[in-house]
């Protein structure tokens, strides 16, 4: 069986931008440590509520330097 994850990059009330990104991106550099498979990236426009994430390639590349995968 495969596992993988995908965080939204929410940013609830009361949390900024910036530590929105760094929780969505220290969560997926924890899944490596605990042997997930996969991590899926969507780009969700216009929402900033539900999420921050725009550009799901710059993520990819970012995380692709922080993991061994």
């Amino acid at each position: 069986m495969e596992v993988g994850l995908g965080p939204e990059f929410q940013s609830p009330p009361g949390m900024d931008e910036a530590q929105a990104f760094d929780e969505s991106l220290a969560r997926m550099t924890a899944a490596e440590d605990l042997d997930s498979d996969s991590v899926w990236r969507a780009k969700i426009h216009f929402q900033k509520g539900r999420s921050v994430l725009s550009s799901p390639l710059v993520i990819a590349t970012d995380l692709a330097a922080r993991t061994s995968g």
